[in-house]
């Protein structure tokens, strides 16, 4: 198992995470899955994801958001998880809602970085930029091209859950490559999967890394470009 020495190659999270990616063959964005779980599978200790992160787990999620500068998170993380504006400015971060239960004075919100993506039928404040659908669910397939005109200089869609969101991504056809961190630690309790939601299906994907930091364990998978 290759290890991550960042005191002998600093550079080596943005050459890993941080590199160009090309378009979808058809032409849309890219769009990445990025999660952390525990070794029995959990993606959740408490209902956040922070207990099995890691510096290095934080240094990849910040690497793959700059590269992408467009993040899609379901509206149940960003409350679960406190979001707030990123720290890079040229970061968008896109919520996807069904409800619209969301805190409108909040952070993120008030600082022009984000944008909702929900249904005809809920209301958003004005200085929120909005993708709508035509019918009260989110259309995800929609979205991403409309995503893809309102932050012009996206390199991909970079998507941090939670897992109905996901669900709904694979579902559509829409997940490219997935970046796994594995804990070192077993959660037990109730916590979903990475992905919910989705009706039984294979999806295959190819290993493009496997590297080891302590013990935690980052990994990197793609789809093969024939299945594209």
């Amino acid at each position: 198992m290759e290890r991550l020495d960042l005191d002998r190659d600093p550079a080596a999270v943005e050459r890993l995470y941080g590199h160009r990616r090309e378009r979808h063959p058809s032409g849309r964005l890219g769009i990445e899955l990025c999660m952390v779980t525990s070794l029995d599978g959990a993606i959740a200790v408490d209902g956040r994801s922070g207990p099995m992160s890691s510096d290095v787990d934080r240094l990849v999620l910040s690497t793959l958001r700059s590269a992408a500068r467009l993040v899609l998170v379901g509206a149940g993380t960003v409350r679960a998880e406190g979001y707030r504006a990123p720290r890079d400015p040229r970061v968008r971060i896109a919520v996807v809602t069904r409800r619209g239960a969301l805190d409108w004075d909040d952070e993120l919100f008030a600082s022009g970085a984000a944008i909702v993506v929900t249904g005809a039928d809920v209301d958003v404040p004005a200085h929120v930029d909005r993708i709508r659908s035509s019918g009260s669910e989110p259309e995800l397939g929609r979205a991403i091209d409309a995503l893809d005109a309102l932050v012009p200089d996206a390199g991909f869609v970079h998507v941090e859950g939670g897992a109905a969101l996901n669900g709904a991504l694979l579902t559509a056809g829409l997940v490219d490559a997935v970046n796994l961190t594995i804990a070192p630690l077993l959660a037990g309790g109730g916590e979903r999967r990475i992905v919910t939601g989705a009706p039984e299906l294979t999806t295959g994907l190819s290993l493009v890394h496997a590297l080891a930091d302590g013990d935690h364990l980052f990994t990197r998978w793609e789809r093969p470009d024939p299945d594209r």
